[in-house]
């Protein structure tokens, strides 16, 4: 790298200015054994925190609960109902325009017990029978 670069003493100069800096840094750390050795700090116990949070999380649903059987209406038990006088919530679905008409017979006059006679075919006009 030396080679492309042909002032040298550039390169010396920092690399003793970052070894400086280096040899500055070790000083003012204090050694990894001393740090290991240290005694641990004593750790606030977290139940107090779990406990804080159930609350805030326990009394609200612990209200809307109470709230809920409270207000909301209490259905009594239908009487016995026949299965035939049930009526679905969507009959209204099934029912189609002239739905009536379905639903009754047609009348076309009285009955006969007669065999119906031939009509005289019409003849066509201008023709004449012969």
């Amino acid at each position: 790298m030396t080679k492309n670069f042909p002032d040298n003493n550039a390169d010396r100069d920092l690399r003793e200015r970052f070894a400086a800096l280096r040899r500055e840094d070790a000083a003012q750390t204090p050694a990894f054994t001393s740090l290991v050795r240290r005694a641990p700090r004593k750790r606030k116990p977290l139940w107090p925190r779990f406990a804080v949070a159930a609350t805030a999380l326990g009394v609200p649903l612990l209200l809307a609960a109470l709230l809920l059987v409270r207000f909301y209406p209490r259905h009594q038990p239908p009487a016995e109902v026949s299965i035939t006088e049930w009526k679905s919530p969507t009959d209204f679905l099934l029912e189609t325009p002239g739905h009536d008409l379905l639903r009754t017979v047609p009348s076309f006059g009285p009955w006969t017990a007669e065999p119906a006679q031939p009509a005289e075919s019409p003849t066509p006009a201008g023709k004449k029978r012969s």
